[in-house]
This record gives structure tokens, C-alpha cells and sequence, in this order.
């Protein structure tokens, strides 16, 4: 018995070896102006120790390191979009535009690190007369192809850790690896007691989504050859699949918590949201420390994959905790997995910000239904959630980042046009030949250079990325059209004479 404890435990602790933070490599000190860390408990994280051992850092402190690092970052950049700014100068030519990206599931540390490398505009950019090819400005670099000074929010969000998490470390809410010690044999085997009952619910869901596809000849082909490892393989994902899923939402959840039992600690997330908030004043101005009493006028973004846009919706929520409303102008999901109803929940965060726009780009309905991983249950992990880790017993329930979800719920079957970005609220789709056609992809620079073109075209330095007509189609939720305009202004009235 102790051999298998011992035996499980190295293997999952090999395959979540994502949870171990790397560093920057060489050439990549300037890394540091450009993300913050957060444990699995949600408290930040020092990015300046050893590879094994990243401690966390109280309230106090976790502020202390992003100015030291990320505002001292967007400082560096404010300087070189105005080289001549002097003390006391009040700068509203141009916009000082700042994007918070954070990620989504099945994400350890080292793909953040990835993520970054394949976004950021490396001092090489900037060597000689180099046309940009990286999406987003450095702190070293200014040469990119938009002039959006990125944050990445780094979290773990890997599968094998989350597993690891709900066997051997989370109990009743809380970290307590003593009780998961003596328990996690009871908690494997309802696992697998789980997925045998829950088989035949499993291989259901599996042949809707292989119809959902529009199978042709070669299609069913494939299903004949798959359908017994298939089969096997559904109900493990559903068992275990839904324990790694309600960790990642713990994660996200506690990322972005402005407070814990233990007041000396905060989300990390929520840090940064807090540490912007104290540098930008009430009209929407960043407060520059060097030149001193200068301002430049400042605009956010926020950018969330998947799971991201969770933790963006509860930092939304959070930000009522701030001194001051955020300049946030937009909010782009990235095929979120929060549920409808809760992205519905924005609405009163657009009370105190009419100007915020929110864009959300989703795949193809055939995509997301056909996305293969193996043997394993077709379908992007979108499919997975709203079949098998959660409960829709509403259409409210179901993913707002899936096609065919939002399109049963506001009845978008034609109403569809080219996106305008004029709407409070945009869906859209990808609806041509060049499209990502898997989950992860809807996230990779290239693809988010097109939707953010289409967010946001005044952001990119030269023109927009070229997309031909069709490339993706959009309309507006009933839920944003302006029928209660007044009642609305009203509220917002009564908003603004509160503070």
C-alpha cells in the first residue's frame, strides 16, 4: 500500500511539474515589467527566488513589487511615447493603452512564460530597421505591431496539479494535506465509482457531439475505429475531469479575491487591479512619479481566455472595492468558460462605465464540436464543461463562449452583421476558411491580433492585420440593447452623486 502512495504521488507530481515556476531565461530581464505570479492559494508570488522556492508575499509586500517592477515598466513605456514630458504636464494626445491578459485552464507557469516569448517585442525588435512582427510592446522594445503595454496574470492552472490538488491537498474548501493523506484513497475510488455509474450519461453526450459535427463518410469511419477507447476513456474525463475542474475554479476564484480570512493577504490579481487604480486619477489620467505631478491620459484593457474571463468577471465585481472607477474602454473574452448568466452580471459594471465595450469571440459550432484529443471525448473543453463537469438546467447555465449555447439563449440564428464595436455588448463567431479551429488556438497571438483589430483598430501602429469579409460575424445579446436607456441613466445619476 505504501508503494502505491508513494507511486502515485511521484507521478503526479511529475506530470505537474508545470506548477514549478520558472525563471527568465537570458535576454529576458526585462520579463520581470510585464507579469505578476499567483500561487494556488491566490496570494502572490516573489519572481525574484530561487527556481524551487517562490514564497508568498503579504498584501503590503505584493504592492511593493508590482510598482517596483510593472508600474515602473508602464512608466519607462509613458516616457517613450512622450519623450518630452516635463513635470506638471498634462498629456491627452495620445492614450497610454495598458492590456491585462489573463489565461485560461489546463495552463502551468512554463506556458505563461511561452505565451510571453511569442507576444512580447524583444530588444532584438528594435535592432536596425526591423519591420514588427511581435504583437504588443516591451518595456525594452517599442517596436511591435500595436502599442498595447501588456500584464500577463500568471496563474496554475495546469490539469495534473488540479488533479493532484483534489486527491491528495483540498478538503472541504481548504488546504489540508494531513486529512487528504488518510482520505485520498476514498476519494479515488468515488472517483472511479463515479465514472462507471456515470457511463452511460458519458457515451450520450459523446454521440451528440459527434452529430453536433455534421459527420461526413470518413467521419463515422473514424467513430467505428475509436468508439470502444472512446467509450473507455468518456467516463474517466467526466470523473476526474470534474474534480480538476472545480479546483481551476477555486484558483481562479481566489486569485482575484480582494481579501482572505487572513487580512495580510490578498488576490494577486486583485493587487494589480488595486496598484493601477492608485496611480490613475478620477479623469482617467495616469499619475507619472518621474516627472513628477505630470499626467498622461491612460486606457485598459482586459483580455481573458477561457477560464480568464472568470477571473476577470470577478475582478470587475471587485473593483466596487477601489477609490475610483477604472478607465476601462474594453473587455475581450477569448471563448470564455464562465456561464451566461454570470457575463450577464457585467451589465452593472457598464452602469458605472458606459464607455466600456465588451467583445466575445467564439469558434465555429462544427469546431467546437469536433475539436479531437485522441481518444478522448470530442469537443473543446467548452463541450466538456457544460456536458460533463457542470450542471445546465438552464440555458443560462451552459458556457457564453460556445456558439450554439448563446445562440439558443438570445435566439441569434440570423441577426448577424459585421461587427461595429458601437454595441455595449459583441458576439462573435469565426466564419471563415482561416480560423482557429481548436479551443487553445482561439488564444495564440496570431488570431488575438485579429480580434483586436476588430476591438480596437486605432491600437494597431501601422493597419489592422488584413482580414478578408466573413472573417468573423457578430451581433448583440438582446440583454445590451439600450430598451431601459433611461432607467439606466438614471441609475448611473445615482451612482456618480454617491461618490
Amino acid at each position: 500500500m505504501a508503494q502505491r502512495v508513494l507511486l502515485l504521488t511521484a507521478l503526479l507530481g511529475f506530470f505537474g511539474c508545470a506548477s514549478i515556476v520558472p525563471t527568465p531565461g537570458p535576454g529576458e530581464a526585462y520579463f520581470k515589467h510585464h507579469y505578476i505570479l499567483a500561487r494556488e492559494d491566490g496570494y502572490s508570488m516573489s519572481t525574484e527566488r530561487g527556481l524551487l522556492r517562490h514564497g508568498a508575499l503579504k498584501r503590503a509586500e505584493a504592492g511593493t513589487d508590482i510598482d517596483d517592477r510593472v508600474l515602473q515598466g508602464v512608466e519607462r513605456h509613458a516616457r517613450r511615447i512622450w519623450p518630452d514630458l516635463r513635470e506638471g504636464d498634462t498629456k491627452g494626445d495620445r492614450t497610454l493603452e495598458i492590456l491585462v491578459f489573463v489565461h485560461g485552464g489546463l495552463n502551468g507557469y512554463g506556458d505563461d512564460f511561452g505565451r510571453m516569448r511569442q507576444m512580447l517585442a524583444t530588444p532584438d525588435d528594435c535592432a536596425g530597421e526591423r519591420q514588427p512582427t511581435k504583437l504588443f510592446v516591451s518595456a525594452e522594445c517599442g517596436n511591435a505591431v500595436t502599442s498595447y503595454y501588456p500584464i500577463f496574470v500568471n496563474w496554475n492552472s495546469d490539469l495534473w496539479d488540479s488533479i493532484r490538488d483534489d486527491l491528495f491537498v483540498i478538503r472541504r474548501g481548504n488546504p489540508n494535506p494531513i486529512i487528504g493523506f488518510f482520505t485520498w484513497p476514498f476519494v479515488l475510488g468515488a472517483r472511479l465509482a463515479e465514472a462507471v455509474f456515470a457511463a452511460p450519461y458519458s457515451w450520450v453526450s459523446n454521440a451528440e457531439d459527434f452529430l453536433d459535427a455534421n459527420p461526413e463518410g470518413h467521419h463515422w469511419l473514424e467513430g467505428s475505429i475509436s468508439l470502444v477507447p472512446r467509450s473507455l476513456a468518456t467516463p474517466l474525463v467526466k470523473a476526474f475531469g470534474t474534480s480538476a475542474w472545480q479546483i481551476m475554479k477555486r484558483r481562479a476564484a481566489l486569485v482575484a479575491s480582494p481579501e482572505f480570512a487572513s487580512r495580510e493577504y490578498e488576490g494577486a490579481a486583485y493587487t494589480l487591479l488595486r496598484r493601477l487604480g492608485g496611480r490613475i486619477d478620477r479623469d482617467g489620467y495616469w499619475l507619472m512619479i518621474d516627472p513628477p505631478n505630470a499626467r498622461v491620459r491612460v486606457a485598459i484593457t482586459f483580455v481573458g481566455h477561457s477560464m480568464g474571463a472568470i477571473v476577470i468577471n470577478r475582478l470587475l465585481a471587485a473593483s466596487i472595492h477601489l477609490d475610483r472607477p477604472l478607465p476601462v474602454t474594453r473587455i475581450v473574452y477569448l471563448a470564455p468558460a464562465s456561464s451566461i448568466n454570470d457575463i450577464a452580471v457585467t451589465n452593472l459594471f457598464r452602469l458605472q462605465h458606459p464607455r466600456t465595450r465588451f467583445w466575445t469571440f467564439a469558434l465555429r459550432r462544427e469546431d467546437e464540436a469536433w475539436e479531437r484529443h485522441l481518444i478522448s471525448p470530442r469537443g473543446t473543453l467548452l463541450v466538456w464543461i457544460d456536458n460533463y463537469f457542470e450542471s445546465v438546467v438552464e440555458a443560462g447555465d451552459a458556457r457564453y463562449g460556445r456558439t450554439q449555447s448563446y445562440r439558443t439563449r438570445y435566439n441569434l440564428f440570423g441577426d448577424w452583421a459585421k461587427p461595429r464595436g458601437n454595441e455595449p455588448f459583441n458576439v462573435c463567431e469565426w466564419a471563415s476558411d482561416d480560423r482557429p479551429t481548436t479551443h487553445h488556438a482561439v488564444g495564440n497571438a496570431t488570431y488575438l491580433a485579429t480580434a483586436l483589430s476588430h476591438v480596437g483598430p486605432e491600437v494597431f501602429k501601422k493597419s489592422p492585420p488584413p482580414a478578408a469579409d466573413g472573417t468573423l460575424v457578430c451581433a448583440s445579446p438582446p440583454f445590451s440593447e439600450e430598451r431601459t436607456a433611461g432607467d439606466a441613466d438614471e441609475v448611473a445619476e445615482r451612482l456618480a452623486r454617491g461618490r
